[in-house]
């Protein structure tokens, strides 16, 4: 079972279809996947598949779900996927009973949240707020980032100088925007940071919950961040990378 997008319409409908797997395979049977970001385990509830085209890889449906990028899903076909994920986290209930807190990565979008929150009512793992996570300023990244680094590899390095320039003629309190971040820049950087008091994290398991597996840079730095204060640490993404 894949998506259809309808791109006849205006914001453009997203739905699901029966017949085939294109973009996202969203059957029961077929999911989880499973993949990794550095050292992090992460569970993929729905899995998407390469077209070729970075618009149809899967992307429209978390769109759909988001409201954004001129594309729409309508309650019921948004009701059938989130009863499709259900009864693909139930099918790893064991697994997922074992954390102690559901924890969503910060996100502008209430998508992300609202998933967290969905997850923890499906496995029963009380939700973690993460109020005491944000994403740092433009004026935090540059100052990580005197010259760039010499991880970055030389066909990126361009990119990389390009998104510096970028930040420097922005305010320095301006939030940073992952989504507009080429992906090529994305896995050299570290976009949260703490805020306010932390909870007592030592010796908890706790699954990140994030929407889309991209260049998993958000898992990356959240787990960072989790991981500096005592806790283990894995992750579930709505839809997997491709």
């Amino acid at each position: 079972m894949g998506i259809d997008v309808f791109d006849n319409t205006q914001p453009r409908t997203v739905t699901l279809n029966p017949s085939h797997e294109n973009r996202v395979v969203t059957a029961v049977a077929s999911n989880p996947s499973r993949s990794t970001v550095g050292s992090i385990q992460v569970i993929n509830v729905f899995r998407r598949t390469k077209t070729g085209d970075a618009d149809r890889d899967g992307n429209p449906l978390i769109y759909a779900l988001k409201g954004i990028n001129g594309y729409t899903i309508l309650p019921f076909w948004r009701a059938r996927i989130m009863g499709l994920a259900a009864q693909i986290l139930t099918s790893v209930g064991a697994e997922l009973a074992a954390f102690d807190h559901v924890l969503a990565v910060p996100s502008s979008n209430a998508f992300c949240s609202d998933f967290a929150a969905f997850v923890s009512r499906t496995t029963g793992v009380p939700l973690l707020p993460s109020t005491f996570i944000q994403k740092k300023t433009v004026g935090q990244m540059l100052a990580g980032f005197p010259t760039i680094p010499a991880t970055v590899r030389k066909q990126d390095r361009q990119a990389f100088g390009r998104q510096l320039k970028e930040w420097r003629q922005l305010p320095p309190g301006s939030a940073v925007s992952m989504k507009l971040i080429s992906p090529f820049v994305r896995p050299h950087l570290d976009p949260f940071t703490t805020a306010g008091p932390i909870p007592t994290l030592a010796g908890k398991r706790i699954l990140i919950v994030d929407d889309l597996l991209s260049s998993g840079s958000s898992i990356a730095s959240v787990a960072g961040i989790l991981q500096a204060h005592g806790a283990d640490v894995s992750a579930l993404c709505f839809l997997s990378g491709i």
